[in-house]
This record gives structure tokens, sequence and C-alpha cells, in this order.
């Protein structure tokens, strides 16, 4: 590849990740695209052999301060990611809740739903004594 060619890569190279959005699954393919061992910066680091020894350390030096570039935008992409997700707890030295006791008798549970039904279809419920008297019974009716 012609020295001028790399140096044409690199700068698109550097435009592309200084553009990069980053989302959970393109994180990774960012690192295995652009930093990876057949990344594109490896691959220009492999070009690299074919200029001669002052064209090497330019490309060189671009190229590290390239890497340079990506990785700290991959570091903090991932240091921002990791710390988006924190939420607030609760403060775990205020003393626990009181547990609950006991549960609704199924028989009440019966009553209620049966209250509900009949409710809807115009009954009413009316509460009283649940033992009668003898007054109440006899004396008073009659």
């Amino acid at each position: 590849m012609d020295i001028k060619k790399i140096k044409e890569q690199i700068d698109l190279l550097k435009k592309e990740i200084e553009s990069y959005t980053f989302s959970e699954e393109n994180k990774h393919l960012f690192k295995r695209k652009i930093l990876g061992k057949e990344g594109a910066i490896n691959m220009l680091f492999q070009d690299l052999y074919k200029g001669t020894p002052a064209e090497k350390k330019e490309l060189g030096t671009k190229l590290n301060t390239l890497k340079k570039i990506a990785e700290a935008k991959y570091r903090s992409q991932s240091i921002t990611q990791a710390t988006e997700p924190i939420v607030e707890h609760e403060d775990i030295t205020l003393p626990a809740p009181p547990p609950q006791l006991g549960s609704i008798h199924p028989l009440a549970l019966v009553e209620e739903k049966v209250i509900d039904i009949l409710e809807k279809i115009g009954f009413q419920v009316q509460e009283g004594p649940e033992i009668e008297d003898e007054w109440h019974n006899f004396t008073a009716l009659n």
C-alpha cells in the first residue's frame, strides 16, 4: 500500500472515530473493528514496513496518536456507561418495616366476594345483632 494512501486512511479513520456514537451493541463492535487484533489500526501498523525510516517515523507517530484517541474514546464511553445505571438505594441503616402478620380468613374472603356479587345485582347488606333475644323476636313483633 502506498504511503499516501496510508495517510488518507489514517485521516478517514480519525474522522470516523471522532464521529462514532456508542450504543450497547456497537460498543464491542467498535473495539473489534478499530482496536482489535484484526482492527483497522493494527492493519495500518502492518503496512508501515513498506516506507522509508523517515516515513515510518512520521506514520508511526500518527498511528500511535490515532490509537490513543480511539482507546480514550472507548475508555471514556465504558466509564460513562458504567456510572449511568447507578440507582439510589434505600438507607439500609433504617429499621426494617414490621412484618405483615396473618391474612384474611378464607370464609371472610368468600363472604366479601358473595357480597360484591349480590351488590352488583341490586341487593343491600343490612347488619343487625347476631343473636335475637326473646323480646325482639316475639313480644316486640306482636
